[in-house]
């Protein structure tokens, strides 16, 4: 969903920390109403920033752990637009009632996410190894 750019589909896949929702709701406390309202609930603005900054040709699954009863850690091998490689690990969980899997986005991502946004980083695809 976020290689193809569908914000929408990825918004309920999103599980952020508290933290991380908070630094968001921070960071677009200071936009006029309209605009805030485009990156509303912070979910939708960590789906918008990482549609925009992974720009994948494909990507491979190098590892699985199982970390607990519900969740799994994932490592996984992206290949950039830019024709670099990186890595990176993704933490999932499952929902228990509906089955459904769901991203862990922790604090430090989120803050990459809005370091990105506010152009303090450079982008993802262009920090590969």
């Amino acid at each position: 969903a976020a290689c193809g750019g569908n914000i929408d589909a990825l918004v309920p896949l999103l599980i952020l920390e508290s933290e991380g929702s908070n630094v968001i709701k921070a960071a677009l406390a200071d936009l006029p109403d309209a605009e805030r309202r485009k990156y509303w609930p912070p979910a939708r603005f960590v789906a918008a920033e990482m549609a925009k900054n992974l720009a994948l040709t494909s990507y491979q699954g190098l590892s699985r752990d199982e970390t607990g009863p519900n969740s799994v850690a994932l490592t996984m091998q992206m290949h950039h637009a830019d024709n670099t490689t990186s890595e990176a690990r993704f933490f999932v969980y499952q929902e228990k009632e509906k089955g459904d899997w769901k991203l862990i986005v922790p604090r430090d991502a989120t803050l990459r996410y809005v370091g990105l946004w506010k152009g303090a980083l450079p982008s993802a695809a262009g920090a590969g190894k």
